[in-house]
């Protein structure tokens, strides 16, 4: 009986090692495999900038999923997590395809968290108000720089109360949330109703949430010219917009709590608080 069972094991074992050894043929996916075994990812262990996931390579065309886009997306470009958010692994799966031949390879990459952002240097500019419709001070102000003559910073509360005269910056509450948040806030009322909007800075996770995207139709101020003189209003029918939150760090931009200064990039500033003023970044 004993000697019967061995000899089925070593008759499974032949099929078994036999089944091993066949050799693949396909010339497609032989180009496939070599393809798979040449490309590299450069510095997988410790990204810190965008990397090449190309659509083709070595006569073989491919097609990239990612499993955290947010951080590595299909086409190669990363957005390095938060200082102190902790370094992010995302794997990156490639499918391999010529001609009727197809195969998938992963591939795993770690992205380093971003150096904590400083402020290096400051410069104090003069500010001119060139509008005709409203009357705005002119001034000094504080840029705030990471690097010399990099991207310019201004201070949340110092750039609305610059504002002062196209916005209406006294209606505007600024006001600290915890170590790293910031609440830009203000109230309006109508027909006996009072509607709330904010704007939710938070400097860990490099975001901001406002309440709804109309929170940026209630503070602008009134224009020297009376341009709704002689128009009617029509019957409009309206729907509450919701809150949205903007990932400021996705699209490359940090926001810095620095000495007791909320600061964000002067050009998101401009955007936020200057919807019909333009200001620009004086050189």
């Amino acid at each position: 009986m004993k000697k019967l069972l061995s000899v089925v094991f070593f008759l499974l074992l032949a099929v078994t090692l036999a089944a091993c050894e066949e050799k693949i043929t396909d010339p497609n996916l032989l180009k496939i495999m070599d393809a798979q075994k040449d490309f590299k990812i450069e510095n997988a262990n410790a990204l810190t900038s965008d990397i090449s996931l190309p659509a083709s390579f070595g006569g073989v065309a491919i097609f990239w999923e990612s499993s955290d886009a947010g951080v590595v997306s299909r086409n190669g470009i990363v957005n390095r997590p938060v200082d102190g958010s902790g370094d992010k692994t995302v794997e990156l799966t490639g499918r391999f395809v010529l001609r009727n031949a197809t195969s998938t390879k992963k591939y795993t990459v770690k992205v380093l968290e971003k150096d904590p952002a400083t402020v290096l240097t400051t410069k104090t500019v003069d500010f001119v108000n060139l509008a005709n419709e409203w009357v705005l001070t002119d001034q000094s102000f504080m840029l705030y720089y990471q690097k010399a003559d990099d991207l310019p910073y201004v201070d949340v509360a110092s750039f609305i109360q610059l504002l002062d005269g196209a916005i209406l910056s006294d209606e505007l509450t600024v006001s600290p949330v915890g170590e790293q948040g910031l609440k830009v806030s203000y109230e309006v009322e109508y027909e006996g109703e009072t509607d709330s909007y904010s704007a939710d800075f938070d400097f860990a996770s490099n975001e901001v949430t406002f309440s709804s995207f109309d929170f940026f139709d209630g503070f602008t101020a009134e224009t020297q010219t009376d341009f709704g003189n002689g128009l009617t209003s029509e019957l409009l029918s309206y729907t509450d917009s919701e809150a949205v939150t903007i990932p400021l760090g996705y699209y490359g931009y940090d926001i810095i709590k620095h000495e007791g200064k909320y600061l964000i990039p002067f050009a998101v500033a401009n955007q936020f608080f200057t919807i019909i003023v333009n200001i620009k970044h004086p050189t």
